[in-house]
């Protein structure tokens, strides 16, 4: 749990076991907190700091993107080789490094409901109301299925203001983190049969950026139409 109004209340951290943890630890530089557990290891919560701004006027906003923390750019190395831990074998223990490049924390405060979503609202509804209900005629079913999700866009731009990434993710409820890895778009034909990197293969990704200033702004996409959620936020890529 945490709480940043000196106890009052708490708020519930989701993501740990449900096992006795045994010491807390926070890293201030990266504000960080590692909480090691009885017999399963440790855990840590990369950058806690958008806790500390947790406000009520924050929370009725429809969407806050938090400070953006600069960018650290640098060619990340693989001494042992290809990915992880490379040919070392399974009993050579490892955990993954925070994820490179830029990060965002996003809080978004209601999440667009599916139509399936809706539907089943409506017969729950109608159960406690001891009413009858009727499945689905197959044309709704047939809507559902075909129904557009959600998305976010985020559209990355440089200190010119020209578009030179977008990446997608699915919106929910509450803080969610989303990462750009400070590369440009990939200059590789497009190949729908693109399968997932081997074990001896590269990602297809474009090439890093320079340090420098870059924006993020957000948007939100449903059934063929775009809101802005958050506008174009600056934040600085460093060497």
């Amino acid at each position: 749990y945490f709480s940043n109004d000196a106890g009052k209340s708490w708020t519930k951290l989701g993501g740990l076991p449900t096992t006795a943890v045994y010491d807390l630890d926070i890293q201030q530089r990266e504000n960080d907190l590692v909480a090691a557990t009885f017999g399963r290891g440790f855990y840590v919560l990369d950058n806690y700091s958008p806790l500390r701004n947790l406000k009520k006027e924050t929370l009725d906003k429809p969407a806050h993107l938090y400070p953006i923390e600069d960018a650290l750019l640098y060619v990340p190395s693989a001494p042992l080789g290809l990915t992880g831990t490379g040919s070392q074998g399974a009993d050579l223990w490892s955990a993954p490094n925070p994820a490179f490049g830029a990060v965002f924390s996003l809080y978004v405060k209601d999440v667009p409901k599916t139509l399936k979503e809706q539907r089943k609202e409506k017969e729950s509804a109608l159960e406690k109301e001891k009413k009858d209900v009727f499945y689905p005629t197959f044309e709704e079913l047939k809507q559902e299925q075909l129904e557009e999700k959600a998305q976010l866009i985020w559209i990355i731009r440089d200190s010119t203001g020209m578009e030179i990434r977008k990446l997608t993710s699915s919106p929910s409820k509450g803080i969610s983190r989303m990462n750009w890895n400070l590369r440009l778009e990939t200059t590789s034909p497009i190949n729908p049969n693109k399968h997932a990197p081997g074990r001896y293969e590269s990602v297809d990704e474009g090439a890093l950026v320079t340090a420098g200033t870059y924006s993020v702004e957000i948007l939100l996409v449903k059934d063929g139409k775009s809101e802005l959620l958050v506008p174009k936020t600056t934040f600085k890529v460093k060497s």
